[in-house]
């Protein structure tokens, strides 16, 4: 390495012109990587879906679900089968195991669904299988018009959605509406009676009102022809002027039916702040960078705005507003941290050492960005707190090494050789010092599931800069040293500390077994009484300026009755608008829509509320933020209330408007996306009355529960399942099954008689008849008596059995189970808590024979606690290994392994102080403080292990005083905006910061005091004679 060092400071300007290189690399890497707020989270799965309509939920179990399931369980390398089941579709969720060949995996898949294909009904499409392609909400562009009709808008913003799906990493545009136009044919069965038409054969001459297959070809010897029909009726008008032949009677379908074409169905219902509009919801893929991308759509739309007059055409939910703020407020707490290490820089040391320090985190930070162009990852909130955490570590080699120099060089030695000196002095304790700290993160990148992937940046920024500060420490600082560094720059007066640290720990030293007793039984107790006595929950909660409200109404509402039911809620939103600082309000009916589902429901409604951004609560926020930021920030700042509190108000607004047909009123905030609820409950039985009873008993326990709120379950009955059973008398006049379904379908599904072509391309022609949802007309329903020219009555010849189906369906490794979810206020309850008073209520139906599993909080949990203390002893071996490396003892190892528990104090006393529960995050600060600590460490027994006396051992430590206390109290100032001035979502990761810097300072009166003198008990050092 000294090699190196001297190689770079002889070739001055291959120096220079490399570091330049590198800078200019670094901005261009910038440019190029991708930016969001939060990691992509991927976890390799296999989605296998199916549709057919009009059937219960229990019949497409049987029918379709549980063959496939049989088959699927068989595929090496699955790791669990979850099965969904609603409203005539299923989805079969394949999650992966860990290095499966998800290719390999996904043809085989295929192949089962093609071989199960006979077994599934004929008129029923193949299920398709699909692997989970990662996708990202971009914006919503919405239509709106004073002059335009809803079904010209329709066809507008398709074709918009179809010009901006050609634009690079675009993965999904979903339009809020059917575009698709069919000729609905719809009976009146009273008329088609009263002319007493055989309704088999009328059904059969409907089919063969369109065909759209090609007939033949002529080849002629003059001209080649491609013969075919006219593809089915082009309007209205002539399919109600279709003659009809049944029988010996000729009559019109204007006769028995009338006809509409339109779109398939008003399904969706879209407004925004009050106005009907039609819109578009388009997402991102891994590679966009949503900045770009989104100010690509907005030129786009700002173009259609000037061509189309008559529409308005606006953008609303931008998440690149909302990367640009969280990047901007990341970045600005980077400078703030720069600005201060480098003042406290001046004044500890001097104004050249600062400077070369300090040029060096700006240098290492771009570097680091040249390596993380050649990986997947983008910047994005993760990446750029971990280069805030490790900002103060940054400086501490080039402090060091710096500082040594200047000594060096005040000791009078010529510069060139003080500056070679100076860093083989320090160059085996500093690379085992950054060593040690990217053992202490490295670990972290084994973490498995989401969460694992939402956290690995920060090993990844950690490492990642910890190579590029050793580069610019070992290649750059030396040269920049040689060439800025005097000997007579004026340096702070460091004597009185000297002084007072040599007399305090001569003093700790004379009773040193009294002191270390002491220490080693009060510290673990404080700490464990600290630790047991606070709370945990699995990630911290941030304020959100969006806030998700969704809701339900009783199963056969249809889309425009859930609107005339639900639109008081949106009359009440308008009204308190600005009482509630609410920007913006979606309102969607028919459908809903999750971070990365679209679920359509005609008994659905929704309410999308983005919030204005709060007030600025410290200086930090008012003033820092918005100097230091690089986009200028123009947003209005105006909201006093938090999230909750919002949300809290609407619950009191909308409570006396509910009635007893609203089923479900949930609200929630945006939240990480780790877990979908705080805690999910997951119950199995065979035995359907206790499954129920165990069910209502947990969801109303949950809801005593103070603190828990948005209870649901997935328990709740659905449509009833109404069964034909022929009875004797109905097979003896020739009836069967297949004759029912025929006679039946359809008057009483919207089937798909035919296709037709015009040109808008592919219609379908379905019928129905106008009274299929009245339960009396099938009562009375009258059916051609096969081989006769009589009629009877359905009722006559069936028994009709009614039976109960549950409106949801979900499978765990094919075991039907009920989930109860729920959220709780963490600054009332955690999710851990809320389990513990649920223990007697579980451990009583488990004791009945319901299996129970926990998910959610819990499940993650456990998952990352037993991987945590997998990596945390990873690390402690790694960082082990390093200490014997370099100082070759046991003993010498041990005592520094020793302060890695004891420091852990500091963290918990920084949660302490600032309120916060302890959680995953403050546990991954700790895993980090285990490299950090030693740090200090590692310089202080380097400089003290060859001491023979007390005196000796006392003098050498007074040299590390100055640089250990500057590189501790950089380090904390570079995390200082992160401890005190987290907002929005970067106070998920706010407790690293605290576990850090607290952590550290503590850490630093252990290498101060205790490990002095643990040495000297230890080697048996002895005062001069």
């Amino acid at each position: 390495m000294i090699r190196i060092v001297d190689f770079f400071l002889k070739r001055t300007k291959l120096n220079y012109s490399l570091f330049l290189i590198l800078i200019l690399a670094g901005f261009f890497a910038y440019g190029k990587i991708a930016k969001d707020v939060f990691p992509i989270i991927k976890i390799d799965k296999i989605i296998v879906s199916g549709f057919y309509t009009n059937i219960s939920n229990d019949a497409l179990n049987k029918m379709a679900v549980i063959p496939l399931e049989n088959e699927l369980k068989a595929l090496d390398g699955i790791q669990k089968i979850e099965s969904y089941i609603s409203q005539g579709s299923f989805t079969i969720v394949l999650t992966l195991e860990e290095y499966s060949n998800e290719a390999k995996v996904l043809d085989k898949t295929k192949n089962i669904i093609s071989n199960a294909k006979s077994d599934l009904p004929s008129d029923m499409k193949e299920p398709s299988a699909y692997t989970t392609d990662w996708k990202a909400p971009l914006l919503n562009v919405i239509f709106s018009s004073n002059s335009v009709s809803k079904d010209k808008l329709i066809t507008f913003a398709d074709e918009i959605k179809n010009k901006l799906l050609l634009l690079n990493n675009v993965s999904e545009i979903i339009l809020f509406e059917d575009t698709k136009k069919v000729f609905e044919v719809i009976f009146d069965n009273r008329k088609i009676e009263l002319y007493n038409l055989d309704k088999n054969i009328l059904f059969e001459e409907i089919k063969r009102l369109s065909n759209i297959f090609p007939i033949g070809q002529i080849d002629d010897e003059k001209e080649s022809y491609f013969l075919s029909n006219i593809n089915g009726k082009k309007s209205v008008e002539a399919y109600l002027n279709t003659l009809l032949k049944i029988d010996d009677k000729t009559i019109y379908l204007k006769d028995i039916s009338r006809v509409e074409y339109k779109r398939n169905e008003e399904k969706v219902i879209s407004k925004v702040n009050g106005k009907s509009n039609v819109q578009l919801a388009m997402y991102k893929n891994n590679k966009a960078d949503a900045i770009i991308l989104a100010k690509e759509v907005r030129n786009y739309v700002n173009n259609l705005n000037q061509k189309h007059q008559n529409i308005n055409i606006s953008i609303i939910e931008d998440s690149s507003v909302l990367i640009k703020n969280r990047l901007n407020t990341i970045v600005s707490g980077i400078l703030f941290g720069l600005i201060l290490v480098s003042l406290a820089l001046y004044i500890l040391i001097n104004k050249r050492v600062a400077f070369i320090v300090v040029l060096g985190i700006p240098t290492a930070i771009l570097f680091a960005l040249v390596f993380l162009s050649f990986t997947s990852y983008s910047i994005n909130m993760i990446t750029l707190i971990g280069v805030l955490l490790i900002l103060g570590i940054l400086v501490d080699d080039a402090i060091i090494i710096a500082e040594n120099i200047q000594r060096h060089i005040v000791l009078g030695e010529n510069k060139l050789q003080a500056t070679k000196e100076a860093c083989k002095e320090v160059m085996l304790p500093v690379l085992a010092s950054s060593l040690t700290t990217v053992f202490a993160f490295l670990p972290m990148m084994v973490l498995t599931n989401e969460l694992g992937q939402f956290l690995i940046l920060i090993p990844v920024s950690v490492v990642i800069l910890m190579i590029a500060s050793l580069i610019e420490s070992y290649i750059f600082l030396p040269i920049h040293a040689l060439h800025i560094l005097k000997k007579e720059d004026k340096e702070l007066d460091w004597s009185k500390a000297l002084n007072f640290y040599s007399s305090f720990l001569h003093k700790i030293i004379d009773y040193k077994k009294t002191f270390l007793l002491l220490f080693i039984v009060l510290i673990p107790l404080l700490t464990i009484f600290l630790a047991s006595s606070m709370k945990y929950n699995l990630l911290p909660e941030f304020d959100s300026n969006e806030i998700n409200i969704d809701g339900s109404f009783k199963k056969n509402t249809k889309v425009n009755e859930t609107f005339e039911k639900s639109k008081i809620f949106e009359e009440i939103l308008l009204k308190h608008k600005n009482e509630l600082f609410i920007k913006t309000i979606s309102y969607g009916v028919g459908y809903k829509v999750s971070e990365d589902d679209f679920t359509l429901k005609e008994s659905f409604f929704n309410f999308q509320l983005e919030l204005y951004d709060k007030k600025p609560e410290n200086f930090m926020e008012e003033y820092i933020s918005p100097f230091l930021a690089l986009n200028k920030d123009d947003r209005k700042k105006i909201r006093v209330l938090s999230d909750e509190e919002i949300i809290e108000k609407i619950k009191n607004l909308f409570k006396e408007h509910k009635t007893d047909a609203l089923k479900t009123l949930t609200m929630s905030k945006a939240e990480t996306g780790i877990t979908d609820n705080d805690i999910e409950i997951l119950l199995s039985s065979k035995n359907e009355k206790l499954l129920n009873q165990a069910s209502k008993e947990i969801e109303q326990k949950l809801k005593e529960i103070k603190g828990v709120g948005s209870v649901n379950n997935n328990t709740k009955l659905g449509t009833k399942e109404l069964k034909l059973k022929l009875n004797s008398y109905g097979e003896s006049l020739g009836f069967n099954e297949e004759i029912l379904f025929n006679s039946l379908r359809p008057s009483f599904s919207k089937s798909v008689q035919n296709k037709g072509l015009n040109k808008e391309g592919i219609f379908d022609l379905i019928s129905y008849d106008e009274n299929k949802d009245d339960i009396n007309m099938l009562i009375a329903y009258e059916l051609n008596i096969p081989n006769t020219n009589k009629k009877i009555f359905l009722s006559d010849i069936c028994d009709f059995e009614f039976k109960n189906t549950f409106e949801f369906i979900e499978k765990i490794n094919q075991y039907e189970v009920k989930t109860i979810s729920a959220n709780v206020n963490n600054k009332i309850i955690t999710a851990i808590e809320t389990l513990d008073l649920l223990n007697t209520t579980l451990d009583k139906y488990k004791k009945l024979g319901v299996k129970i599993m926990l998910e959610g909080e819990k499940e993650q949990n456990d998952r990352m606690l037993e991987e945590m203390s997998m990596a945390f002893l990873l690390a402690l071996l790694l960082i082990f290994f390093t200490l014997l490396l370099l100082f070759n003892s046991f003993r010498l190892s041990f005592m520094i392994l020793a302060l890695i528990p004891f420091s852990f104090l500091g963290s918990l006393f920084g949660h302490l102080i600032l309120d916060l529960n302890l959680s995953l995050t403050s546990i991954i600060g700790l895993l980090g403080l285990a490299g950090v600590v030693v740090n200090d460490a590692i310089v202080m027994l380097e400089f003290v292990r060859h001491s023979t006396t007390v005196e000796e051992v006392i003098t050498r430590a007074k040299l590390r005083l100055r640089p250990i206390l500057i590189t501790s109290i950089t380090t904390f100032l570079g995390l200082i905006s992160l401890i005190f001035f987290a907002s929005g979502q970067a106070k998920v990761l706010q407790p690293i910061a605290v576990s850090l810097g607290f952590g550290l300072l503590w850490g630093t009166v252990l290498t101060l005091v205790f490990l002095p003198t643990f040495f000297v008990l230890v080697f048996k050092i002895k005062k001069e004679k």
